[in-house]
């Protein structure tokens, strides 16, 4: 067992009696006591710090060596993998995505495809999208849906002519327009394409004939001023 810690707390009890016996000499003690406190942990700190191995040295050095071409080599890995990502994993994983929503579309609202041609279109008003939902064109007769919904909820149908594909209106509010006696209130609707259905299926004729190139201008007009559902 080392000594040190007790012979400087022994000095140090030394110093303070001195200190109290003689005040002008208190100063000095307080000094010579932090000087031997100050010399016992640099002993302690230097017993206690070791020197790195032969194998760690080896190891810094060839780390220092090899930096640039490791940082290289995980620049062009890095690259690689943006490139892969942006090129064919997104529109690959972006094209699964939309297969899973037609299929679940035509399953729900089989019409749309069996008896009015639907089809998959891209998306004429893509700008406006929200980038948090999903999105689906389907062009229908002479109808184009837009299908949107946000993680599997918050369901909801737009409809525009195939003559003025960007001009998107809320189904809702054209089936009221069209049917003033529809249910368009069903609490389903917001999480069931089924029930989207059963209030399109009866009414697509209705809503062909208001969005004809005839009428277009007619039912833009009634539906600027129809109250929103």
């Amino acid at each position: 067992m080392s000594l040190a810690p007790f012979l400087v707390w022994s000095h140090s009890s030394n110093s303070l009696s001195a200190a109290h016996t003689n005040p002008r000499h208190s100063l000095l003690h307080s000094q010579q006591a932090f000087v031997v406190v100050l010399s016992v942990m640099h002993k302690s700190i230097s017993l206690q710090t070791r020197r790195p191995t032969t194998s760690v040295r080896v190891l810094f050095f060839l780390v220092d060596v090899f930096r640039p071409i490791l940082l290289l080599i995980g620049f062009v890995l890095r690259l690689i993998y943006q490139v892969l990502l942006s090129w064919w994993l997104n529109p690959a994983f972006d094209r699964w995505i939309r297969n899973r929503f037609a299929q679940e579309i035509k399953e729900a609202i089989p019409t749309l495809f069996d008896l009015h041609g639907g089809r998959v279109i891209s998306d004429p008003k893509s700008q406006t999208n929200d980038s948090n939902m999903d999105y689906l064109c389907l062009a229908s007769g002479s109808l184009i849906f837009k299908f949107c919904r946000w993680r599997r909820e918050n369901y909801e149908v737009q409809v525009a002519a195939t003559f003025a594909p960007t001009e998107f209106f809320n189904l809702l509010d054209v089936v009221h327009l069209v049917d003033p006696t529809a249910n368009t209130k069903l609490a389903m609707l917001d999480g069931s394409w089924r029930i989207w259905g059963q209030l399109l299926e009866p009414r697509f004729h209705l809503l062909e004939q208001a969005f004809n190139a005839d009428h277009f201008l007619e039912t833009k007009a009634r539906l600027a001023s129809h109250p929103s559902v």
